[in-house]
This record gives structure tokens, sequence and C-alpha cells, in this order.
């Protein structure tokens, strides 16, 4: 009896175990796709060129709980490096800037509006975000998205944690944006 117990135990343990490691080897995976982008940006023509922000931002409004801004504090960090990603597969030239965006050329203002973090690696994850995008030509909104994606976890869900499913979506919203953005220029 106390062998069972003991393998319970432990495998209950494995998905705390695999999702952090997961998590380190995307965002060391992330950086060197962002830093590479950001070279190859500075090189190219400013006409063509979309600035994001290289932290997403929460918005103001919005009804994501404590717990997920707290824990999941590298979601806008890893949706900001995901549109850079996916915009280099377009063909795009997006710039991450650090603080303030630009009030001149192309801009993309873009925010998380929700975040919906329910259930467990147990029970099933059912995890939704939500974002919007505004793109602007010196100050002046020339499109708008929304854009919303769900997980229950993928493949081995069981074995990962809510921060982990919740980047998989996020990374998806980059894709997501990424063709947007293609359509519109």
């Amino acid at each position: 009896m106390n062998k069972v117990l003991t393998l319970v135990i432990i495998l209950a343990a494995l998905p705390a175990c695999k999702s952090t490691k997961t998590s380190e080897t995307t965002k060391t995976t992330d950086v060197n796709v962002v830093e590479t982008a950001v070279k190859q940006n500075i090189t190219q023509n400013n006409e063509s060129t979309y600035f994001i922000l290289k932290t997403v931002p929460f918005k103001e409004e919005n009804n994501i709980a404590d717990n997920v801004k707290n824990e999941c504090h590298q979601l806008g960090t890893n949706f900001s490096n995901s549109i850079i990603k996916y915009a280099q597969a377009y063909n795009l030239n997006v710039v991450q800037v650090d603080s303030k965006l630009p009030t001149a050329g192309k801009v993309i203002n873009i925010s998380i509006d929700n975040i919906y973090s329910g259930g467990n690696a147990f029970l099933g994850h059912r995890k939704q975000a939500t974002v919007s995008a505004h793109l602007t030509d010196n100050g002046e909104v020339i499109a708008r998205t929304n854009k919303s994606r769900n997980s229950g976890g993928g493949f081995l869900g069981g074995f990962k944690g809510s921060c982990s499913v919740l980047n998989h979506t996020v990374n998806t919203l980059g894709n997501d944006i990424a063709k947007w953005l293609k359509a519109q220029s």
C-alpha cells in the first residue's frame, strides 16, 4: 500500500517538473529569435517597419484573475516574442520597443483583454485568452481586430501547468496577429 501511495505522489509531482522545464526551454528559444529579429530589423527600411511593445500589457479594465497576473507574468513577453517569430515567417518587419511606442510610423497597439483559466492538470484544462490589436499609421487607426483562442492542454495536457497552457494560447495568438498584419500590408 505504501509503495502505491509513493508512486501516486511521484506521478503527481511530474507535471510541475515537466512544465517548468518546457517553459525554460521556450524562453531561451524565444529570446534568441527576438534578438535575431531586432538585429535584422534595424538594417531594413523604416517605412515597412511595424512597432510593438516588448511586453504586451493586460488591458486596464480586464477580468483577469490576480493569480494569473502574478504567476504567469511572462505571458505578455511571450506573446510579443511570438508575434515577432511569426511575422518573420510572413516576411514582415516587426520591431519591439521597451517602454513607449513611437507616435510616427506604423504601430500595433496590442493588449491582452481577458484570460480565463479554469480546470487543472488532473481534471482537464479549460483556458482561453482574448487579445485586441489596433494598427495605426502616424497616429491614425487603419485596422482593428480581436482574437481569441481556447486550449484544453493538448497532448499530455495532464503533465502541463496552467501557465504553460496559457503560454501555448498566446503563442498561437501571435500567429493569428501576424497573419492579420500580413493581410493589412
